[in-house]
């Protein structure tokens, strides 16, 4: 019996540990880019090309906003993509080795078409990720772990670009995928990350275009302190990519 209560309080003490951890380090968060974003809440079965709600539990949503500025530009940005995936398929032979078919079109474009190659980034997905700790030992961002729950296709279309560790692409097939960050966060008291969103969701054989769809995803940032690992996530939400 004795044993018994050992055990339990042993266990009941690194439960208060481990709390006392996670409580070291909080979180507020919420949409950067409110040009083409909007912020909104869909039920499950709900997104952009089919409503169907009935009642379920709503989930924060960040959906593509529809304004003329956004949109004429967008469209014409994809008319240009394609003039140039077939100027580009005519004229590449290889090239550089070392890059890939991708890589060079990308390169290819972003000389032929900067302004469509800024509205991109511009017209992207981008959240804001405050942290705040308690804890006087500095916190290091050592990855960022994304679990896609669901993810439905729609007809429109998105680039899928990839630039550095806050340019995050998001895996359209269930799942977890960890994202390990070659520039660490590092910060005591508050710290800031700002992530713009992707998706892999594209086709090779048309530019690697990618069509927009809806993203239920769930955000972990997994920090190091102290010797030790802690970590904060947002719940599950829903986003257009």
């Amino acid at each position: 019996m004795k044993n018994l209560t050992k055990h339990v309080g042993l266990f009941a003490l690194l439960l208060i540990a481990s709390v006392a951890r996670a409580q070291e380090i909080s979180m507020k968060w919420g949409l950067e880019n409110k040009w083409s974003y909007q912020e909104t809440t869909r039920t499950l079965n709900d997104d952009a090309s089919v409503h169907s709600n009935r009642g379920s539990r709503k989930y924060q949503t960040f959906s593509f906003n529809n304004n003329s500025a956004v949109v004429d530009t967008m469209l014409k940005c994809f008319e240009r993509h394609f003039e140039l995936w077939s100027k580009f398929t005519r004229t590449w032979s290889g090239g550089d080795p070392s890059k890939s078919k991708r890589q060079a079109f990308e390169e290819f474009k972003s000389v032929q078409d900067p302004l469509c190659d800024q509205h991109a980034k511009q017209q992207a997905p981008v959240l804001y990720f405050d942290f705040v700790s308690k804890s006087k030992d500095e916190f290091i961002l050592e990855a960022i772990e994304i679990t896609t729950l669901r993810f439905s296709e729609y007809k429109g279309g998105g680039f899928s670009k990839e630039e550095a560790w806050y340019d995050v692409i998001l895996s359209h097939a269930q799942g977890k995928k960890r994202y390990d960050v070659s520039k660490r966060l590092a910060f005591t008291g508050t710290g800031r990350s700002e992530l713009r969103f992707w998706s892999d969701n594209y086709y090779a054989e048309q530019g690697w275009i990618a069509p927009m769809g809806e993203y239920l995803i769930d955000i972990k940032f997994i920090f190091s302190c102290a010797g030790k690992q802690t970590t904060v996530r947002t719940g599950p939400f829903k986003i257009d990519v």
